[in-house]
């Protein structure tokens, strides 16, 4: 059915498929250092990206999309400008701690990666009010975008007209243009396909500048176990599902 194996396919065969000759179910455990998607990056290259995960909560796989936008705009948004909501995430943080991401992301070349589209079309609708607030543009692409629309999205990113592209995950696969200008990557939620999250890791490291490292951040629930783990490996992704911590930088 399909390449990927995700709680939303096991709960689907649950639910909707009858069972006559009996199940067998076969779980295999990525190797942190194997063949999980951070594994394939190279660490030690002088302009490899800081890559930040955090773990908001969701009660349900039916509350994950509305949690992952609230997610999104408490601990995302406030950074993408030196605006009002700039303003409102120093005041909230202390200015020593959000000032340099708040400098850093609100220079541009943001990508908000979104891999469902009808998440995308709720975070595109968040994004344009924000984009109205801090009068700043955002540029769109997904799949159902024509070749000239994503080619004009992609030129207003890399010209810096637009400091924040809003891309899904099909747009990704159907088009692998190379985004230059790309310095933070946010995984609103991490891909179907860990080998996308290692694609659009690697523009960083094409668009960062003298010694600065760009920055890869990462959101995630209880109910992305699967992906977590083609990215960091199954015994990581444990031990960053359970416990009081929720920010793991590496």
């Amino acid at each position: 059915i399909t390449k990927h194996d995700s709680e939303l396919l096991r709960r689907w065969a649950r639910t909707h498929c009858s069972n006559e000759w009996g199940t067998v179910s076969l779980q295999v455990k990525i190797a942190t250092n194997g063949s999980a998607a951070l594994a394939r990056l190279p660490a030690d290259h002088p302009k490899s990206p800081t890559h930040r995960f955090r773990r908001f909560d969701a009660s349900s796989p039916s509350d994950a999309p509305a949690a992952r936008l609230a997610a999104f705009e408490s601990l995302v948004a406030p950074f993408l400008s030196m605006g009002r909501l700039g303003r409102k995430a120093r005041d909230e943080a202390g200015f020593a701690a959000a000032a340099p991401r708040t400098q850093r992301l609100s220079a541009g070349g943001v990508v908000v990666f979104v891999p469902d589209y009808l998440d995308y079309c709720d975070f595109r609708a968040f994004m344009r009010k924000l984009s109205e607030a801090e009068e700043s543009a955002v540029a769109y692409m997904s799949e159902y975008s024509s070749k000239a629309q994503s080619l004009a999205a992609r030129r207003a990113f890399e010209d810096g007209t637009a400091k924040v592209l809003l891309c899904t995950e099909r747009a990704h696969y159907f088009r692998r243009a190379i985004l230059h200008g790309a310095r933070h990557i946010v995984f609103c939620q991490l891909p179907l396909d860990a080998t996308f999250y290692a694609e659009l890791s690697a523009y960083t490291s094409l668009s960062s500048e003298g010694g600065d490292r760009g920055t890869v951040e990462t959101l995630f629930c209880s109910w992305d176990r699967m992906r977590l783990e083609r990215v960091v490996g199954w015994a990581k992704a444990r031990k960053m599902m359970c416990g009081d911590k929720t920010d793991f930088t590496m």
